[in-house]
């Protein structure tokens, strides 16, 4: 068998969760999962933040099917050019949005 990266290996989270548990003075029902939860929050906290925005960018992904449609479809584009430039770029900004924030969590 290959021998596991240093970075993949146990040890490093073992020395965190040792010095999370010996600071507890109290140690109740579920204060095992309190410091797990305490000693990978940064972890956690990565994969939080891309999802949050994913979630953002599909939601206004509707909104924005909606204005595009109403756009074409109305017959006056003379005002309205300087829209149809922000709206290609809340598309780009959308879909570049999704693709970035869905790749951040999945890593």
């Amino acid at each position: 068998m290959y021998t596991t990266d240093r970075e993949l290996g146990s040890e490093r989270l073992e020395v965190g969760l040792k010095k999370v548990w010996e600071r507890k003075e109290k140690k109740g029902r579920y204060e095992l999962l309190f410091c797990l939860i305490q000693s990978l929050k940064f972890p956690i906290l990565l994969g939080v933040f891309p999802r949050i925005c994913l979630s953002g960018f599909k939601f206004a992904q509707p909104f924005l099917i909606h204005r595009v449609i109403n756009y074409v479809s109305a017959e006056d584009h003379l005002e309205t050019k300087n829209s149809g430039y922000g709206l290609i770029g809340a598309t780009a900004i959308i879909y570049i949005g999704i693709s970035v924030s869905s790749s951040g969590y999945e890593l």
